[in-house]
């Protein structure tokens, strides 16, 4: 059974190194620490770790319905707005049913649940807008 090619066009990244992949591969090969990681009890009381976060502004989401407001989603945007053209290029050529953006997090909107989860807690109930 042969396997199915996949070939990756072109390549948007956002992380706690930087945006864009020649500013991520600047910062990873970068003797310094870069901006998005610190030190943080946040996660760990009592306990400094590294923790690497996107720091820079996102793009707003107000334009999606509601259960798209979400970090990742917002990271994805900001990511696809990279390559954009090219991702508009490769539906042109070759159909949208043949063309695939792929995200990858570690997180999946956790940012969000952190936010809502006092409140689901006190009030047995999920804020309104929360998905």
């Amino acid at each position: 059974m042969t396997k199915p090619s996949v070939y990756l066009n072109a390549l948007g990244m956002v992380c706690a190194l930087g945006r864009g992949a020649e500013v991520i591969a600047d910062a990873l090969f970068a003797a310094d620490a870069p901006r998005g990681v610190r030190s943080s009890t946040r996660y760990t009381p009592g306990r400094c770790v590294a923790v690497g976060e996107v720091d820079a502004p996102l793009p707003s989401l107000t334009h999606f319905a509601m259960p798209f407001h979400s970090r990742n989603n917002a990271l994805l945007l900001d990511a696809l707005d990279q390559i954009r053209s090219q991702v508009d290029a490769a539906i042109e050529q070759f159909g949208a049913a043949r063309v695939a953006v792929i995200l990858g997090t570690s997180t999946s909107g956790i940012g969000e649940s952190e936010h809502a989860m006092p409140q689901r807690l006190a009030s047995g109930q999920w804020p309104a807008g929360y998905h």
